[in-house]
């Protein structure tokens, strides 16, 4: 229809998720490395500034040269599934961005079928409207 901007971008987007991404294909990823360039890709597809995925790209850089430090190259070794080890953890101050609130206690957990709907739904409780979620739903008695 003419007069109506970004009518061409709304065909465009049919069959892509939220954010302007491709759908992604399944698909078996080994290693840290594979991990970050698969994430990269993304942040490309999904049109991010050159230097947004340039800082992204260093993070990266860090984190994996972290890992080989530590002789691990398996994301799946960076997921606490010990709740008892990781409350103890951050009681003891051993963590440094909850070190400021000892003593923790648990006042809820939830078990997932998978680590990587685990890991999501812990990413999102850290966004503004995951902690109004918990607040409202998780922590109110």
């Amino acid at each position: 229809m003419p007069g109506q901007p970004g009518l061409p971008n709304l065909t465009a987007m049919r069959g892509r998720r939220k954010g302007g991404a491709p759908t992604p294909q399944p698909r078996t990823l080994q290693g840290i490395a594979a991990h970050a360039d698969a994430f990269l890709a993304n942040l490309a597809a999904r049109a991010y500034s050159q230097p947004s995925i340039e800082a992204h790209r260093w993070a990266l850089r860090q984190f994996s040269a972290w890992t080989a430090g530590r002789g691990s190259d398996d994301p799946a070794l960076f997921i606490r599934a010990d709740l008892k080890k990781r409350l103890s953890v951050h009681n003891q101050g051993g963590n440094i961005s909850t070190k400021t609130g000892c003593p923790w206690k648990l006042v809820w957990y939830g078990g997932f079928e998978s680590k990587t709907a685990a890991s999501d739904f812990e990413r999102y409780l850290k966004t503004a409207s995951g902690k109004a979620f918990a607040r409202k739903r998780l922590l109110s008695s």
